[in-house]
């Protein structure tokens, strides 16, 4: 993305890259999914200092698998200070299932056990979000919410962690609700942040371009 970073920057834009609780350099528990409420915390924290140092910019959430799926939360429920600041959303490879995440991940060995798998995880998952008004079976799109300002999706076509049951989870929740979008599969590309595309990198920049300067988070 350093590429991508350095031209945008170019054009007048900030971008904040933050790595979610658990991810990257966070502290957390590595690979932690589960307490997404905690995510959108954190990611309100970060939302703040964006607007400390750089205030009345337009903001843009970019969200990529994981980060995809808090992205289509946070720009479905905006809030505060930003809510009239938040021009778009841009997804890539997201998740848009919870549900659909366990799934995928079970062995086919064991999928005879999912019914009580499935009542186990939502135990937990009331225990865990007990004030969430999301329960496990609708922790997914549209019911977490969906964008109103435009969307700009993006899938590598060669995601072998998600395949492209999420992504078309997306476009058809998208249509239905006749949200301002713009969606791609790109050819080529990987579920991973460690290789990029000149098809993606030009994707993002011919869509942001219309809308001048900005802040990405």
């Amino acid at each position: 993305y350093e590429d991508l970073v350095r031209v945008l920057g170019s054009r007048g834009y900030s971008v904040f890259a933050y790595d979610l609780r658990g991810h990257g350099e966070s502290e957390g528990r590595r690979g932690d999914v589960d307490r997404f409420d905690v995510h959108l915390e954190d990611l309100d924290v970060a939302w703040a200092e964006t607007g400390r140092v750089l205030p009345g910019k337009a903001r843009f959430l970019y969200g990529h698998s994981m980060g995809g799926f808090l992205a289509l939360r946070l720009g479905a429920h905006p809030s505060g200070w930003w809510k009239a600041r938040l021009a778009g959303v841009i997804v890539e490879s997201p998740v848009t299932s919870y549900p659909l995440v366990i799934e995928r991940t079970m062995p086919r060995s064991l999928r005879f056990t999912m019914p009580w798998i499935r009542w186990i995880l939502r135990r937990e998952h009331e225990r865990i979000h007990p004030d969430l008004p999301v329960r496990y079976a609708t922790a997914a799109i549209p019911h977490m919410g969906l964008p109103t300002v435009p969307v700009l999706g993006l899938q590598a076509l060669e995601d072998r962690t998600l395949g492209l049951a999420h992504f078309e989870q997306l476009s058809e929740a998208l249509a239905e609700h006749r949200t301002p979008c713009e969606l791609h599969v790109i050819k080529g590309h990987f579920h991973s942040t460690e290789k990029d595309t000149e098809t993606r990198k030009q994707l993002v920049e011919e869509w942001l371009q219309p809308n001048q300067k900005g802040v990405l988070l």
